[in-house]
């Protein structure tokens, strides 16, 4: 069986998507606990400001996980001994249209590629890596399937699924972590890699592809199809913004700032060397800009960086503790914190 097919669907009406379990175990916490981050934001943002290109981390546990975890997209961590990963199979490889006779990129539509196909899933794994449950989010022929970073809010997993390519479209939904009923919040066109709940204004500001760009949406409106309140440019080519936990408003910028913790990587070529460095930031998520930046250059044991895709963040005894999940397919949960 799979989930439903996203476009049968009438606006912001729930759907079950596809939920297998393997344990008869809740899948999360009663009562949800507040997102660490949000909860801990004064303490991240003073323990960010100490951190710096020479900062020293610990690797003070790894987590292997059950099971095939395909290419994991994003991850949120309820508390430490629940995490969901955003996870896919891309079954059919898009293909790039290539280039006409004058040498230039052949676009159809707005974009580059074929659509390809792929499945989505969000799996439930507890503190020691057993998996206790998976959910399927699309259809196996949806053209929306990837599905992107993901943010937790105290009562709602916030994820989107996208075409898998860039200038298409993207659907935002909301997942209850109780029983991953899934309900379609509202659609963009284009591609959505990343996205942030500002729960006090009421909005979610989705990222496109490289995270170039940013669109803000007000969750005061059931139009399925409305337009973005804004659409503004990452001013900061440092990293793409893979995935993204939104702090609230910190008392260092007098709590006159929407802050998230994004963290992503970017692809550097010196002379016929191709280097990949991984980077966090704070930003301020009304204007992208960011507060603070530091690059960082852990690589798991299989050779990718720390930084490709999900992160999540708290902070212990003073320390930043940050959560990575980068490896395909035999997963590990790494959790490093700083010296």
């Amino acid at each position: 069986m799979l989930a439903f097919a996203l476009f049968s669907l009438l606006p912001l009406c729930a759907s079950a998507a596809t939920l297998a379990t393997f344990h008869d175990v809740p899948l999360a916490p009663s009562p949800l606990p507040a997102p660490g981050g949000r909860s801990n934001a004064d303490a991240i943002v003073s323990a960010f400001g100490d951190l710096s290109r020479n900062t020293k981390w610990n690797l003070i546990k790894s987590i292997p996980l059950e099971g095939d975890v395909g290419e994991v997209e994003s991850m949120v961590r309820i508390n430490d001994d629940r995490f969901v990963l955003a996870w896919g199979n891309w079954t059919v490889p898009t293909k790039a249209y290539g280039k006409d006779a004058q040498g230039n990129t052949i676009y159809i539509n707005g974009t580059d590629r074929t659509p390809g196909q792929g499945i989505s899933h969000l799996t439930v794994f507890d503190g020691n890596g057993t998996r206790l449950a998976t959910a399927t989010l699309n259809d196996v022929d949806a053209t929306e399937y990837h599905v992107g970073g993901m943010d937790y809010d105290g009562e709602y997993l916030w994820t989107e699924l996208a075409q898998y390519r860039p200038n298409s479209t993207a659907t935002a939904i909301r997942v209850d972590p109780y029983t991953y009923d899934v309900t379609p919040i509202v659609h963009i066109n284009d591609h959505s890699g990343g996205i942030i709940h500002d729960t006090k204004k009421r909005t979610i500001t989705m990222l496109n592809w490289g995270s170039r760009n940013a669109s803000r949406f007000g969750l005061d409106s059931h139009d399925f199809y409305r337009q973005p309140k804004a659409v503004f440019p990452n001013p900061s080519s440092f990293v793409d913004y893979q995935d993204c936990k939104w702090l609230g408003y910190p008392t260092k910028w007098d709590r006159k700032k929407s802050v998230a913790l994004c963290s992503g990587v970017a692809v550097y070529q010196f002379g016929d060397k191709i280097t990949e460095l991984g980077g966090i930031a704070l930003v301020d998520v009304d204007t992208m800009v960011p507060l603070i930046e530091v690059p960082m250059n852990l690589l798991t044991p299989a050779g990718l960086s720390m930084n490709q895709n999900p992160v999540d963040v708290d902070v212990v005894d003073g320390k930043m503790r940050l959560f990575f999940a980068p490896d395909l397919q035999n997963g590990t949960i790494f959790v490093y914190e700083s010296v």
